[in-house]
């Protein structure tokens, strides 16, 4: 893998370099206020329903018939040369920006756009080094603006699609410094760029048919082309759009043309706010907005500064504001409360109560209602009263002069999910912190789901821990220890038939046979593991099918993965590192993988509900030592499946967090047993203790 110096010097990185061309074109060339004016004007219109664009990006299929393709093609292949070609373009404008594709872009910019350019493409191959963009880049340009391309011809005749990165990987490859770089040393292979800075980038390849239309925000995603095969062509049609006050056509109705070909945006977005009359922004007269501790509005300024963070129709807010200074004769002085009251009563008095409320009216009215409910939920964020445990807001402080609390006298919850009794068959997996919340589970008497033991000496499969007849399993089968997600969704994967894996049996110094996508189990012969193979995988799927909840222990953040993207349970054995690849997982790859686990088991089980846990456990080693202390390390993979499972259980239903991790590390006074690493036997009762008073009836 090469060094980070050496890519360096072949991208010529620029860290940061993002962040300035943001600033040069939202600020220095007015596209940030741009934005903001045409959201205010865009207040009166019916808005369009802003989900339709999915992260940046929405492919709109067959958005032209047979026929209008077959206009564009005459028109571009026969007249090569024409004047005024605005003009001639403007029909084909009109055909690219249906009421789906207008829709979709006016939901994106909150408002209505502009189009600053359009331009035809014939793209020929073969390669050459001055076709930019079939090198992976994204556009140089204001941090809100679109593209749309349509396609005139199918991929299967050129063989040339167009590549989109999603927004993690662009961020990632933004942060390392290659976007944006210098053009020249950009590439169409960035794998050792990805490879050395450990992107997680798989973009998508996206093949089109006539009449397709991408439309995307070319700065917030990284895009390549594809060049065509030998003697092909590939047709499309591309306009730019930023946002507007006006409507596009009424943009072009007060004389600002689009441009053709494609053109730098440095100057269009003060040539916009000319056309509509609109003054530029200077930064040299911003005004003080003055506050104190009982936010007193006192001035004009600070009155308008308010209307306008409550309303979103600029005009409305300046309308109110002079209202309020004739009638308190410039005499300003009252509460953010009694400004509410104030705009309530206007609201009641100015109203047409016989007829319907304009569209108008009723933005400005929940525009109000919005502020004041953010206003009161702020303001009460840091209040005990009203809350489910009001010693759960403020940090315990032993020797605090009026309120001493001890957190070593803490259970650290909130609230309680009433989901099961004693009788609800119960599984788990995970860590090795999974083993001791299992065994404490059998000992209390707890329905726990046990599918498979390893009782039969003769079968040649042994448990690490566990003899044959001990009273409690270690398992709810013998998947073994499990330290990350992805070997969580591979245990679903495995039992319900949704992947195949390869059977890889590793032999150890002792001549015993490992399995690593199953750590602590083992086998006597191959033939031994073999035998056991499915036998195995139908008791993980009979103890996902039998239990009604489930505890996830999530361990490590650091994994290893396989060529095929399979990932095994801990750490190769000898001879094994050949096949395996270190990773450190995302906050959003725990989150997939947990996620994809429950929806697989739901289909079979829809009751299904999963408690996650945090295994206090440290890492044992980090695969991170040329950067990170094991410690430091230690602390990252905590930190990151912490957020995951928060994640996870405010987008998932049925999901619930036990906070073991945080009882195990805060609020237990001697947690650790002589290696600093492993819990001692009190501790883990205590947490068994939370466990049933948040969930048990």
């Amino acid at each position: 893998m090469a060094t980070r110096n050496e890519i360096q010097a072949k991208y010529q990185l620029r860290p940061g370099n993002h962040l300035k061309v943001f600033n040069f074109y939202d600020n220095s060339c007015q596209y940030g206020h741009l934005r903001e004016v045409s959201r205010q004007a865009f207040g009166g219109v019916e808005k369009t329903n802003e989900a339709i664009l999915d992260e940046h990006k929405s492919m709109f299929r067959q958005a032209l018939s047979p026929e209008e393709i077959d206009t564009f093609l005459r028109h571009f292949s026969h007249e090569k040369n024409h004047s005024n070609q605005h003009k001639e373009m403007l029909p084909f404008a009109k055909m690219i920006l249906s009421p789906e594709v207008d829709a979709a872009a006016k939901a994106y910019f909150g408002s209505h756009y502009a189009v600053m350019w359009a331009s035809w493409q014939e793209v020929k191959g073969p390669d050459s080094p001055k076709l930019y963009f079939v090198k992976w880049h994204c556009d140089g340009g204001p941090s809100c603006h679109l593209k749309t391309i349509t396609y005139f011809n199918n991929t299967s005749e050129h063989e040339s699609a167009t590549w989109i990165a999603d927004l993690e990987s662009t961020q990632r490859l933004k942060e390392a410094g290659y976007i944006v770089n210098d053009i020249n040393t950009r590439q169409s292979d960035i794998s050792d760029i990805v490879e050395s800075f450990d992107i997680n980038f798989k973009p998508e390849r996206i093949e089109f048919e006539a009449g397709d239309t991408l439309l995307f925000n070319p700065s917030q995603r990284a895009h390549r082309g594809e060049l065509p095969k030998p003697d092909a062509v590939r047709y499309s049609f591309t306009l730019c759009l930023v946002p507007s006050p006006v409507p596009w056509e009424t943009l072009i109705d007060k004389g600002l043309n689009f441009d053709v070909g494609c053109q730098p945006f440095e100057d269009y977005a003060k040539k916009v706010l000319h056309t509509c009359n609109v003054q530029e922004k200077d930064k040299s007269t911003n005004t003080l907005i003055e506050l104190n501790e009982k936010a007193i509005i006192a001035d004009s300024a600070s009155l308008l500064h308010h209307l306008n963070v409550i309303f979103k129709d600029a005009r409305y807010a300046k309308k109110i504001h002079d209202g309020i200074i004739q009638s308190s004769l410039k005499n300003l002085n009252f509460t953010v409360p009694e400004l509410i009251a104030k705009l309530k009563s206007s609201f009641q008095k100015d109203l047409n109560w016989q007829n319907y409320f304009t569209h108008e009216d009723l933005a400005n009215l929940q525009n109000l209602l919005q502020f004041e409910k953010a206003h009161v939920h702020s303001f009460t964020r840091f209040r005990v009263e009203g809350k489910p445990d009001p010693n759960a807001v403020m940090w315990p402080i032993p020797n605090h002069p009026k309120y001493p609390r001890n957190k070593y006298d803490m259970l650290p919850f909130v609230n309680r999910h009433k989901i099961m009794d004693r009788s609800t068959p119960i599984g788990s997996a995970g860590s090795c912190f999974a083993f001791e919340i299992a065994e404490f589970l059998q000992a209390e008497a707890f329905n726990y789901v046990v599918e498979e033991r390893a009782d039969d000496p003769a079968s040649g499969v042994f448990v690490d821990g566990y003899k044959a007849g001990d009273k409690y399993a270690k398992f709810s089968a013998n998947y073994g220890l499990l330290f990350n997600t992805p070997s969580l969704k591979q245990l679903a994967e495995k039992a319900f038939g949704y992947r195949e894996f390869t059977k890889y049996c590793c032999r150890a110094k002792n001549n015993i046979i490992t399995d690593p996508y199953r750590e602590n189990v083992y086998f006597s012969s191959k033939e031994a593991f073999l035998s056991d193979y499915p036998n195995h995988i139908a008791a993980v799927r009979r103890s996902l099918l039998n239990s009604k909840v489930f505890i996830f222990t999530a361990g490590l953040n650091e994994c290893w993965q396989l060529h095929d993207g399979t990932t095994i349970s801990r750490n190769p054995r000898d001879g094994f590192y050949h096949l395996a690849r270190h990773r450190v997982l995302t906050v959003q790859e725990n989150v997939d993988n947990m996620k994809a686990f429950v929806n697989m088991v739901r289909a079979e089980n829809p009751d299904f509900k999963l408690v996650v846990t945090l295994s206090p456990v440290p890492l044992l080693a980090t695969g991170r030592g040329e950067t990170h202390h094991i410690i430091e390390a230690n602390s990252h993979s905590k930190a990151v499946l912490r957020v995951a499972i928060d994640q996870l259980v405010q987008e998932m239903e049925g999901v619930y967090y036990l906070p073991s991790y945080e009882l195990v590390t805060e609020c237990a006074l001697d947690a650790w047993k002589e290696d600093h690493r492993h819990v001692k036997r009190e501790v883990v009762s205590k947490v068994i203790s939370m466990f049933k008073e948040m969930y048990v009836e």
